[in-house]
């Protein structure tokens, strides 16, 4: 088998295969619009994700249409280090998240390999609205469970119309509006607000303390700008002082 591979046409099919990897990954980083003043998606969203947490960060993934985009800018490679649902299941991450961030407290140290401490849960609001948000966020707060939730905030339940073109490309269902098939979440809840409610935090959303004794931060970011700030502060709040914030994504 190692002779075969060595011969000419191997070779040329291995170098092939590494050029296409290369361009792939060279399309993959042209894509995030990272200026202050640029509007969030799931490009640049993943990329900050990569570039401001911590490489030891373990995500916990429930974006249903945001998926393999946020794959392709987090490029995880340490094992658990993405942590996806294969079946059905909306709003399994929120409870989800919880438990792993406490098995991963019961690791001990091996080697050089840095023990995971942050746990980021990445959600889409229609996965958000799905299940008991206001109970999980108070678990955690009952029994200081400090997670880091991201909530990509694009307006609406957009899964199951997916779904429905998938099935029926040319249906009523392709064309029609969000509030015609009732997927659509507008006016919009204040994701971040009500973590700050659950919880029992003082302040309003936006203007509540950073202080550490305050357990819940919720934070509002619509650009990438302010998108970098809002991680900077959970890195410290989740990672560093071991307290829990929401950041939702207005994208």
């Amino acid at each position: 088998v190692v002779t075969a591979l060595q011969s000419p046409a191997y070779i040329a099919r291995r170098e092939s295969r590494a050029k296409e990897h290369q361009l792939r990954l060279a399309s993959i980083a042209s894509r995030p619009r990272l200026s202050d003043d640029d509007v969030l998606d799931a490009n640049n969203i993943g990329s900050l994700l990569k570039t401001c947490l911590p490489k030891s960060t373990t995500f916990m993934i429930e974006a249903v249409m945001a998926s393999q985009l946020l794959f392709d800018q987090l490029q995880p490679c340490r094992p658990g280090s993405w942590i996806n649902c294969g079946a059905t299941g909306f709003g399994w991450s929120n409870g989800a998240a919880l438990g792993v961030k406490m098995a991963l407290a019961n690791l001990k140290q091996g080697g050089d390999v840095p023990i995971p401490n942050l746990v980021c849960q990445v959600i889409g609001d229609g996965s958000f609205m799905c299940a008991a948000l206001s109970s999980a966020m108070w678990i955690a707060s009952k029994y200081r469970i400090p997670i880091l939730t991201m909530v990509l905030n694009n307006g609406g339940w957009k899964a199951p119309r997916n779904s429905a073109r998938l099935v029926y490309p040319t249906s009523f269902s392709a064309s029609a509006a969000d509030d015609e098939i009732n997927t659509s979440f507008q006016p919009s809840p204040n994701y971040a607000g009500l973590a700050e409610a659950a919880v029992g935090s003082q302040g309003v959303c936006g203007s509540s303390s950073t202080s550490p004794q305050v357990w819940m931060k919720g934070i509002r970011a619509r650009t990438a700008g302010e998108l970098k700030e809002a991680l900077k502060i959970a890195t410290s709040r989740v990672g560093k002082d071991g307290t829990s914030m929401l950041v939702e994504a207005l994208m």
